[in-house]
């Protein structure tokens, strides 16, 4: 019986090599970076650590004290995780990578965690379950599917719900085919950002790949 090999749903950067700055994050955590990481799994274990709050203070509070983030090594900078854990970082502080960036909606921490994301691959890898029924969606990017309008025609018809902008509520991001490595600097790399940031507060919205959300309908 002929056997048949289903195309991954993710692009192919997203298993891409990881960089130096995931990689120094996961060293700093006491992650293992001796076996072969991509930026998707990455994504994923950053996300995952930076869920919980100690923690993200603690990779804050190494950036401020030894402003060693922002090289290509993977080198740690010389630190004490018990001095870190009682560092004050001053509420008008602002990560380098961050300058320029407006604060009206975000902390400067997440500035910090978000430019870091941006390393990687936006999308839950593994993906998430899924339904439509009882789902809140919002969409980015181009669609293989149709219009952003028929996008949200389809959902709606089928029970879920659709929003056009990445709030609290949404369940699920679609993003379209289009997305690249450089994403964080297409028209659509501000929803994709908030989402990830709401991600690591709230565990959604999932972020998902358009191949992904049309296997749905099927």
């Amino acid at each position: 019986m002929k056997q048949y090999i289903l195309k991954s749903p993710f692009p192919d950067w997203h298993f891409d090599p990881a960089t130096p700055r995931q990689l120094k994050l996961l060293k700093f955590f006491g992650e293992d970076i001796t076996k072969p990481l991509t930026k998707g799994v990455c994504s994923g274990i950053i996300g995952r650590l930076f869920s919980d709050s100690a923690k993200k203070h603690l990779w804050a509070a190494y950036v401020f004290s030894t402003g060693d983030e922002f090289d290509t090594s993977i080198d740690l900078q010389p630190h004490d995780l018990s001095v870190l854990a009682s560092v004050i970082i001053p509420e008008d502080w602002h990560p380098k990578r961050a300058s320029g960036v407006t604060s009206h909606s975000r902390k400067a921490l997440d500035h910090l965690i978000s430019d870091l994301l941006k390393d990687g691959s936006p999308f839950d890898d593994p993906l998430p379950s899924v339904t439509i029924e009882n789902t809140s969606f919002c969409f980015s990017g181009k669609f293989k599917f149709g219009t952003r309008q028929e996008c949200l025609n389809a959902v709606i018809s089928r029970g879920g719900a659709a929003t056009k902008n990445v709030t609290s509520s949404t369940n699920v991001l679609v993003i379209g085919n289009d997305v690249n490595p450089n994403w964080s600097h297409g028209t659509y790399g501000n929803k994709i950002a908030d989402a990830m940031i709401l991600r690591m507060h709230h565990t959604t919205p999932h972020i998902i790949p358009e191949v992904y959300w049309s296997s749905l309908f099927s």
